[in-house]
């Protein structure tokens, strides 16, 4: 066998190996956890890790993340500068809702850019900045097409933040499976598609996300991987409890290797503390995998 075909065969097999290794050990943590959990994994080496990963889950302020990568292309096609500013009046900013952007601006009256608005949904899940993100330049409709155009089917964006939160239940109609959740954001960073300023503006924002630093985050705080994400928090149950919680990112190796992981948790029976550690020790599990050169670099 030529020295090539035999190299390229090796690496085949040690990532089928690797990737039914990461799979069984996935199942067997998820076993003992009081939660439905779905996780997807894409590898530069082609290879996708699914568990639980084609059912649908709510996305919460994961639909941020959309919403952005579409924004992106419209104001790219339209050729609108990040700098355009937005006049903001007090009636656009609901009170009742988590909005560092409302609190930095009490009085309701004052003009901030795209940019910023896009920085305030990204890095700190403004629900506030999101919907105006919606009602000023591309509409919830616009976003769903945009982003089935992407070939991301498995997914539905239906409601803004101002509807959930009159009605919490519509949370349920905005969702995805895992598998395209991570397949969204391992085309955002990898896609020539995706290769002019715009959404190289949303990536730089994903690297610096500011929530979340128990979740995916977590296990990568002291290694030398970089780590672009977007977050989701579901509502409190009647004992004050999220049984949703969301984390979707790119993780960087030093060495150039990237995969993309989602890990969407729903019905949780735990604390939000017990169920972000159950997010963060799939992090874990995946990023060991990676780091003991189990998933070699594509040949």
């Amino acid at each position: 066998m030529p020295v090539v075909l035999e190299l390229f065969c090796l690496g085949m097999l040690l990532t089928t190996n690797s990737s039914s290794e990461l799979q069984t050990e996935l199942e067997n943590f998820i076993s003992t956890c009081s939660a439905e959990i779905g996780v997807a994994v894409i590898t530069d080496c082609g290879d996708t890790i699914c568990v639980n990963a084609e059912s649908p889950y709510p996305l919460h302020s994961v639909a941020k993340l959309h919403q952005a990568i579409a924004i992106a292309d419209y104001l790219n096609n339209n050729e609108i500068s990040l700098e355009t500013k937005l006049a903001i009046q007090a009636y656009d900013l609901q009170p009742d809702t988590f909005s560092p952007l409302r609190d930095e601006h009490p009085s309701g009256e004052f003009a901030i850019t795209i940019a910023e608005l896009l920085k305030f949904s990204l890095q700190q899940s403004d629900n506030n900045a999101c919907d105006l993100l919606f009602n000023r330049l591309l509409g919830i409709e616009a976003t769903n097409a945009y982003i089935q155009s992407l070939g991301i089917e498995h997914f539905a964006i239906r409601h803004d933040e101002r509807a959930m939160h009159a009605n919490p239940q519509c949370a349920s109609e905005n969702w995805s499976t895992p598998q395209d959740a991570a397949k969204l954001i391992y085309t955002l960073f990898t896609s020539d598609r995706f290769d002019n300023p715009y959404h190289g503006y949303i990536r730089s924002l994903l690297w610096g996300c500011e929530t979340g630093k128990n979740r995916l985050a977590a296990p990568l705080s002291d290694t030398k991987a970089r780590l672009a994400h977007k977050t989701g928090t579901g509502f409190d149950s009647e004992i004050g409890h999220p049984q949703e919680i969301n984390d979707v990112g790119f993780v960087e190796l030093p060495d150039g290797r990237h995969y993309a992981i989602a890990v969407f948790v729903k019905n949780s029976e735990n604390e939000l503390q017990t169920s972000e550690k159950m997010i963060a020790d799939i992090s874990a599990i995946v990023f060991r995998h990676f780091s003991t050169n189990l998933f070699p670099i594509g040949l």
